[in-house]
């Protein structure tokens, strides 16, 4: 059986047609509690980090705190967890857009590709070092990002105020180097970024969130 056909997988499509989050976040809790390696498994086909609502609003409380009203989400894979921040964040603010940002359009609209959640921008592979993006207060999103490089790349062209990174705090529990290592470290390349939100992030004393502010 294909991965995209697994009862789960169906059942959170079936949801998100319905525009139903909480219903979402409400099965990925039960998956999450039930242990299940397998089940599990097929969440981590649509999302590694495993949010609950009180994590999506603590988020915008953030972005309403700081006028914030459009989410880059660089290597964004399916989408989900950014259309669930962007449903929360929705729920408090009509001003607020995710962008979720790919560069593989022959894997992600193929036949084996996962589905998705909000609409992908299909970007050249050499995106974060050649085109500026980005303005004010935008926030740009590295999500389980694993490229420590790339990662500082972007960071030179990002025209925004806002940087959040999530995923696990040591790179022993992921693919090393991650940009969450350097939050541990205190040791941001550019040093006009200030870490101003630190905190745990979903279920499973896995992940946390990091966001950090543009010292002008």
């Amino acid at each position: 059986m294909r991965k995209v056909e697994d009862p789960l997988v169906v059942e959170i499509v079936d949801l998100h047609k319905g525009e139903d989050f909480r219903g979402i976040l409400r099965k990925i809790r039960d998956v999450v509690e039930c242990g299940d390696k397998s089940i599990l498994s097929d969440l981590h086909l649509l999302s590694w980090p495993a949010p609950t609502e009180a994590d999506l609003q603590a988020v915008s409380r953030f972005t309403r705190e700081n006028e914030i009203t459009r989410v880059y989400s660089i290597g964004c894979g399916t989408g989900l967890l950014e259309w669930l921040i962007e449903k929360v964040i929705r729920e408090n603010k009509e001003n607020f857009t995710v962008t979720g940002i790919e560069i593989d359009f022959g894997w992600w609209s193929g036949v084996y590709a996962p589905p998705t959640f909000l609409p992908l921008l299909y970007v050249d592979k050499n995106f974060n070092v050649n085109e500026p993006f980005g303005e004010y207060n935008d926030m740009a999103l590295f999500c389980y990002f694993n490229n420590l490089k790339i990662f500082i790349d972007y960071l030179a062209v990002f025209k925004g105020n806002f940087i959040a990174i999530l995923g696990p705090i040591s790179t022993t529990q992921f693919c090393a180097p991650a940009p969450l290592e350097l939050v541990k470290n205190n040791d941001m390349p550019c040093k006009e970024w200030k870490l101003t939100l630190f905190q745990p992030f979903g279920l499973g004393n896995v992940d946390h969130i990091a966001i950090y502010k543009r010292v002008l």
